[in-house]
């Protein structure tokens, strides 16, 4: 939700280009608006997204598939560089068939790829995909999953959880005890063959020789609050997410939950980086594939219609009223600096620059 919640929009400074994205964006079987939720979810579920890709040749429209990341049999990379991935291959189908996608780089392939590189990824015949994976190695083939780390923690805390329910539950367990005095063990025997438990409003009638008591287990259990916490505490710290997030705010005040929060969207704002990067990487494929359509040439990849934008919503609300009397504080400072000779009004002005864009609102010095 903090990265993606207001929307995102891929942007050109070209009109034509601006089209042509926006046709990619809506496209009804692309549907980004909906998908990249999902999208963005499944990559930080499995570590891994892989979309093969469907362009018409005549139009250079570009539409994306899905596929499984449990279904990868293996990503080939290049042989003269383990830190590209050159193509996905497969698992086996019932006929024995196993697909194989050439991985995306935009470009023309013969100024990215040498001539061994080319020769193996022109074996990846069934088509292009896109391949994105996280919290990988350099030396690493496949993503992986946000919840690795602390998986076998989430496991433990779950059968904790359960468990707390169980101890819970036989707790509210109880027994009626009657105690007969100086009865023979063979009228203990016949008494309890008579005896039931009694319903709630019953009368229930006796003399002095008959007792009854209710008797509720106690398990003598330390208080497991503690156990919860430390449990629960150690899978959010490796999630970099803070513990009043979480409803365990009995320690913290608002100065300390502000600054707890920012390692979190410290996290939030680099995958907030690589979706930004997959985004534009789809886009320029767009562009390449309109263009290859029309001149049947690849474009120059430092031509100025390959200046794209992924625009993201504001992750945070800026508190303004700091800022603003920021502002007031600075600007009364400037105009004193400025009368006793102290700043150049270029400096004045740029100091000025840097606080308004704290609000907002930039503009050249």
């Amino acid at each position: 939700a903090y990265l993606l919640a207001e929307g995102v929009r891929l942007t050109a400074e070209d009109e034509i280009v601006q089209e042509w994205l926006d046709e990619f964006w809506a496209d009804p079987i692309n549907q980004m608006d909906i998908k990249l939720t999902k999208k963005v979810r499944e990559l930080s579920l499995f570590g891994e997204q892989c979309y093969p890709v469907f362009a018409n040749e005549f139009t250079g429209r570009v539409r994306l598939g899905y596929l499984d990341p449990s279904l990868i049999e293996t990503v080939i990379t290049d042989p003269d560089n383990g830190e590209q991935a050159s193509g996905i291959v497969t698992k086996k189908t019932s006929t024995g068939d196993a697909r194989r996608y050439k991985v995306i780089v935009n470009g023309p392939e013969e100024e990215l790829f040498t001539q061994r590189t080319r020769a193996i990824r022109e074996t990846f015949n069934t088509g292009e995909c896109f391949f994105f994976a996280v919290n990988d190695l350099s030396n690493g083939k496949r993503g992986r999953s946000d919840l690795l780390a602390q998986i076998d923690w989430l496991d433990a805390y779950d059968q904790f959880l359960f468990g707390e329910i169980e101890r819970q539950h036989n707790l509210r367990a109880f027994i009626w005890d009657v105690t007969l005095k100086g009865a023979t063990p063979e009228e203990v025997v016949k008494r309890a063959k008579e005896i039931t438990a009694p319903k709630p409003g019953s009368v229930r009638v006796h003399n002095d020789s008959e007792t009854w008591t209710t008797e509720t287990p106690e398990f003598k259990s330390a208080d497991s609050a503690e156990t919860a916490k430390t449990l629960r505490n150690h899978s959010l710290g490796g999630a970099t997410i803070p513990e009043h997030w979480f409803g365990g705010a009995s320690d913290v005040n608002r100065a300390t939950g502000d600054s707890m929060g920012e390692p979190t969207f410290k996290m939030f704002i680099m995958r907030q980086t690589f979706i930004g990067y997959m985004l534009v990487t789809m886009g320029r494929y767009v562009i390449r594939r309109r263009v290859l359509a029309e001149s049947h040439r690849e474009p120059d990849l430092f031509d100025p219609i390959y200046k794209i934008n992924a625009q993201f919503p504001e992750m945070v609300a800026r508190d303004t009223t700091k800022y603003a009397a920021a502002l007031q504080q600075v600007a009364a400072a400037l105009v004193m600096a400025l009368d006793r000779g102290i700043l150049s009004e270029e400096t004045a002005v740029r100091m000025l620059e840097n606080i308004s864009g704290r609000l907002g609102v930039e503009f050249d010095a």
